[in-house]
C-alpha cells in the first residue's frame, strides 16, 4: 500500500507540473500574439499619420487662390496693343494700293538706285539716289500722284521744302525740291485726291542744285523704298527732256 500511494503521489505531482507548464506556454503565446496586433495596429496609425501629414504639407504647398498668377494691367495694355497693331498691319497689308499717275508733266531724267551709286554733278561724288528726277520748270504746278492724306511738310538742310502723302495699302509718296511756297489748303493732315495740285516746283534742294530743274520723288511701301517706275509708267510724259 505504501509504494502505489508513493507512486500515485509522484503521478499527481507530474500532472500538476505538466499542467502548469501548458498554462504558462499558453501565457506567454497569449502575450506574444497580443503585442503583435498591437504592433501592428501603431504600424497602421504610423502609416496614416504620415498621410495625413503628407497631404497637410500638400495643402500648405499649394497657392491660394489668391497667390495664382494675374496679369497686371501693364501687361494687359501691353497685350491689348499689340493685338490692334497686329490688326492694324492686317488690315494695311489688306488694302489694295491706288493707281498712281506722274504728278507732273515731266520726263524722267535720273532713275532710281538705292543699291549702286551713281554720280552726282552737285556734289560731284557717287552716291545711292533714293527716288527718282522728274523734269519740272519753277513754279510749275505738283500733283499728288495718288487720293491720300498730308503726312507730312518739313524743310530738310540738303533737300530743300519737302511733303509726304500717306496712301491706302501702307503706301507713301514724298516729294522734294519744292518751292517753299505751299498752295492754300494744303497742310498736314489735308486729305487730297489723285491730281489735285499740292506743291510747286522750286530749287530748294542745295544737295541737286546743279541739276535741271526736277521734282525728286520718292514712294515707299510698308515703310520700305521702291522704285517709282515699277507703279508709275513715264513714258506717256507730255513733256520730254533732251538734256
Amino acid at each position: 500500500m505504501n509504494n502505489r500511494a508513493k507512486r500515485t503521489g509522484n503521478l499527481y505531482v507530474a500532472l500538476v507540473v505538466m499542467l502548469m507548464a501548458v498554462a504558462i506556454i499558453a501565457a506567454v503565446a497569449g502575450a506574444m500574439s497580443r503585442s503583435r496586433q498591437v504592433a501592428d495596429n501603431n504600424i497602421g496609425k504610423n502609416t496614416d499619420t504620415t498621410a495625413v501629414e503628407d497631404a497637410v504639407k500638400n495643402k500648405e504647398s499649394e497657392p491660394e487662390a489668391e497667390d495664382v498668377f494675374k496679369p497686371s494691367k501693364e501687361d494687359e495694355t501691353k497685350a491689348e496693343e499689340g493685338t490692334t497693331a497686329d490688326s492694324e498691319t492686317e488690315k494695311t497689308e489688306a488694302e489694295p494700293l491706288p493707281q498712281f499717275v506722274n504728278p507732273t508733266s515731266g520726263a524722267l531724267i535720273k532713275e532710281y538706285s538705292i543699291e549702286v551709286p551713281v554720280f552726282s554733278v552737285t556734289m560731284e561724288d557717287y552716291r545711292t539716289h533714293n527716288g527718282i528726277d522728274i523734269y519740272v520748270q519753277n513754279g510749275e504746278r505738283i500733283l499728288a500722284a495718288a487720293g491720300g492724306t498730308v503726312k507730312e511738310i518739313w524743310e530738310d538742310p540738303m533737300m530743300g521744302t519737302c511733303m509726304s502723302i500717306s496712301h491706302s495699302g501702307g503706301a507713301e509718296t514724298i516729294y522734294k525740291n519744292l518751292s517753299p511756297e505751299i498752295p492754300e489748303g494744303i497742310s498736314v493732315g489735308a486729305q487730297v485726291s489723285e491730281g489735285s495740285f499740292i506743291a510747286v516746283g522750286g530749287e530748294s534742294a542745295l544737295a541737286e542744285i546743279s541739276e535741271e530743274p526736277h521734282l525728286h520723288f520718292e514712294m515707299k511701301v510698308n515703310g520700305e523704298f521702291v522704285n517709282p517706275c515699277d507703279y508709275i509708267n513715264f513714258e506717256n510724259s507730255e513733256e520730254v527732256f533732251e538734256g
